[in-house]
């Protein structure tokens, strides 16, 4: 390999490279909690399908209509509907425009371990991409980390 070849492949990788910490650059965990736990105050608490609906994201609405929104709902907040939902972390999707927020919902002394996927970015905002509940809390993951401010729908 040349030298002139070696060179055009070192300006690729550091543009690549240099691309992928830009765009990691553009996710706001916080606004991506706010969202999160207004769709868990909307959904989980209030119980307003309609509402919920409106705040997903695009493709996800052209995947699950209204009606099987509802019956994930139902599922995801039975025996009981939390009463309070908190976002406590987030992780970061690497290579997505997007990142996941982790959310406990607590009823009485039950609590509830859910995972959101929120699609977007810090300029664009975030929707709702998945909905996901886990028995217990989420293990541990490299790139999870705590939410600087735990959003609430108490607050």
């Amino acid at each position: 390999m040349d030298k002139h070849m070696k060179a055009f492949l070192a300006v690729i990788v550091l543009t690549i490279s240099s691309a992928c910490t830009f765009y990691a650059s553009k996710q706001d965990p916080d606004k991506a909690a706010i969202a999160a736990v207004e769709f868990a105050r909307v959904a989980f608490v209030e119980h307003n399908v309609d509402k919920a609906y409106s705040l997903l994201d695009p493709e996800f609405q052209a995947y699950a209509p209204k009606e099987k929104l509802a019956e994930a709902l139902a599922t995801v907040t039975s025996p009981t509907p939390p009463t309070i939902v908190t976002a406590t972390e987030s992780e970061p999707v690497p290579g997505q425009e997007g990142m996941f927020i982790y959310l406990i919902g607590e009823s009485g002394s039950d609590k509830y371990y859910y995972r959101l996927a929120m699609k977007g970015s810090e300029g664009k905002g975030y929707k709702v991409a998945g909905i996901f509940r886990n028995q217990g809390s989420y293990p541990p993951a490299e790139l999870k980390r705590p939410l600087q401010v735990k959003r609430s729908t108490s607050d």
